[in-house]
């Protein structure tokens, strides 16, 4: 949900629709339960009610986070060169969902994890701003203008 959202914040700063956006990543092999589903049906809509809270998802998270970056993972490379590792995108996805626990309620669903990606772009993503050339008002791919990130929690 998180990389798709932040796909479609970066298409949106080009002039590309969400709805437009989706309808071409669902095309192709990018397409996920996701794309396919959440982000038209819990985000562009703006309806954010999948059903599961985001503070669970926090604490799911938080638990698999210090699970798995306890520890160094030590592998060796193809070339025989020992490699110490801990998991990188794990706790970056535990932040976002932290900031995104702050901003919102504690009633809030789990899709709301987009909006703290939306107030750092400055937009919200939004459906219904499909243009295409073949719509007849002369708007072409580029011509969508997002809207401004609004704040949900005083």
């Amino acid at each position: 949900l998180v990389m798709a959202a932040e796909g479609l914040l970066a298409l949106a700063r080009f002039g590309i629709s969400p709805d437009v956006a989706v309808e071409a990543i669902n095309g192709s092999s990018g397409r996920s339960l996701q794309t396919e589903v959440r982000i038209p049906k819990e985000v562009l809509s703006r309806e954010f009610n999948y059903g599961f809270p985001l503070r669970l998802m926090l604490k799911d998270v938080n638990i698999s986070v210090d699970s798995v970056c306890r520890d160094t993972i030590t592998s060796n490379s193809a070339h025989g060169d020992v490699i110490d590792q801990v998991p990188k995108f794990f706790p970056l996805i535990k932040d976002l969902l932290q900031r995104a626990a702050d901003l919102e309620s504690q009633e809030a669903d789990y899709s709301r994890v987009v909006r703290p990606l939306e107030a750092e772009s400055g937009i919200e993503l939004h459906g219904a701003g499909k243009t295409t050339e073949m719509d007849g008002n002369g708007k072409g791919y580029g011509d969508y203008e997002a809207p401004f990130y609004k704040p949900t929690k005083n």
